[in-house]
């Protein structure tokens, strides 16, 4: 189930509200922490406001280098 954190990929979850992304999405991040990955799960919205502010301050790419090496990221 977690094949894609081994061999690097990524994967995208889109759709309308309702078949239940955020539930498999939990379950994937639930799974990953059992493994001893270090996971983060961010909503779309929150995750603008965190780029747009650490860009406003000039912190962009510390923001990115501090997220870069988080092998599962979330969003929601």
């Amino acid at each position: 189930m977690l094949q894609f954190i081994e061999q690097k990929e990524n994967i995208v979850l889109s759709g309308a509200p309702g078949p239940g992304k955020t539930h498999l999405v939990t379950r994937l991040g639930r799974g990953a922490l059992k493994k001893g990955y270090e996971v983060r799960f961010f909503s779309v919205a929150d995750l603008v406001v965190f780029l747009e502010k650490s860009w406003r301050e000039g912190k962009f790419d510390e923001f990115r280098r501090k997220y870069q090496t988080i092998p599962v990221f979330a969003l929601n």
